[in-house]
């Protein structure tokens, strides 16, 4: 076998003539090169590697120490198809972190890819993941595909897409009350805010408006005790003095779900009113009369008529029903049992004129109709 050797100097040797090059080797144990122009390269520029005598199929290569001239073998493999496996019982780091799994694999299909900006879901019990038709863009937005929802505990939001459209900075004040934006089916900030205790509060010189209509101060407190609850349910609200606020009347006056009102006592210094008659229409042979509908009520009587009334609710008082005669007249009535007329006497309309008006009223106690008076005929 030939073989060229070379003593090692110090210095390069002087340039070669034109159309030829010189090799050489120097004290450092690197081969160079001149050429005609004088240029030096070095030819070979790292020493030798060296590895264990057999090494695992596969393996990653690391090496081994800090010369730069060794490798070795490792327990941590890389397929032909660019799987990376490591050992039972080993996980994957970040910044000497091991991640929340031992082992992370893709199954999104026999391609075991993920689409470019996918947005990755978990899959199944196997703690792998797979690839989704939503993504996220490099600017953060999110894109579903046509047709699809937003859902929000399985119920799909109004708009398929969603914008936000603050400004440029596209930005929204802590605590701020999130507005629509226009028709761009976007969101916007507001300067009202909601704090982390729950108070509304508005810019000084606003209002808060209902109907676009202002209420009387721009700013609505509460004042019951320290601890500004209403201990009562039901309870009617009063005014609390000059501080805006509003105090509650314990138990001594309720509103019911219903709207009735329920107090110890009812008191007026004055009282005017007016109650609007309730026209119930042609009585048939049988006619409802609720008295919660008001408490004078009128009947054109087109026949022998059979009356059910329907009580008050949680009230006592005066009622009064006008029944007028059709053109034939002599419209007999039948009430309920709970009416009970003076001195035993059944109210009968059955002798009344043609357009004649009957007068009947009650006094109800809860529990009996008690007939007032009955005004016949009247003009």
């Amino acid at each position: 076998m030939s073989q060229l050797i070379f003593n090692n100097q110090s210095t390069a040797p002087d340039t070669p003539a034109a159309g030829k090059v010189k090799f050489y080797t120097k004290t450092d144990k690197n081969a160079y090169m001149k050429d005609e122009d004088g240029t030096e390269t070095k030819i070979n520029n790292g020493g030798d590697v060296t590895g264990p005598a057999s090494s695992t199929d596969n393996a990653a290569v690391r090496w081994n120490g800090t010369g730069g001239d060794a490798i070795q073998d490792s327990s941590a493999t890389i397929d032909d198809n660019g799987s990376v496996n490591i050992p039972s019982g080993q996980s994957y780091k970040i910044n000497s972190t091991a991640l929340a799994y031992t082992d992370i694999t893709n199954s999104n299909g026999s391609s075991a890819v993920i689409a470019d900006n996918a947005i990755v879901r978990g899959d199944g019990g196997a703690r792998a993941v797979q690839s989704s038709s939503a993504t996220v863009s490099d600017t953060g937005t999110i894109n579903i595909p046509s047709g699809q929802t937003y859902n929000i505990n399985s119920t799909a939001l109004a708009y398929t897409d969603i914008t936000n459209s603050v400004g440029s900075s596209s930005t929204i004040t802590d605590d701020a009350i999130i507005r629509g934006d226009g028709g761009s089916r976007g969101a916007q900030s507001s300067s009202a805010t909601i704090d982390d205790s729950g108070s509304i509060n508005i810019p000084s010189g606003q209002s808060y408006k209902i109907n676009s209509t202002a209420l009387a101060y721009t700013d609505i407190t509460n004042s019951v005790g320290a601890a500004s609850t209403f201990a009562t349910d039901n309870s009617i609200l009063r005014a609390d003095g000059t501080s805006r606020g509003a105090q509650a009347t314990s138990t001594n006056a309720t509103i019911d779900d219903s709207g009735n009102i329920v107090a110890t006592s009812c008191k007026c210094t004055a009282f005017v009113g007016t109650d609007a008659v309730v026209a119930n229409g042609d009585s048939g042979t049988s006619k409802t009369i609720n008295w919660n509908d008001g408490n004078i009520q009128s009947v054109t009587m087109t026949g022998d008529c059979t009356f059910t009334f329907t009580a008050p609710t949680g009230a006592v008082g005066h009622l009064t029903l006008i029944l007028t005669q059709d053109a034939t007249g002599n419209r007999a009535t039948t009430f309920p049992a709970t009416v009970k007329a003076g001195g035993g006497f059944a109210i009968d309309t059955s002798n009344s004129d043609a357009s004649e008006v009957d007068v009947v009223t009650f006094a109800w106690d809860g529990t009996t109709y008690w007939q007032i008076s009955m005004d016949y005929d009247c003009k």
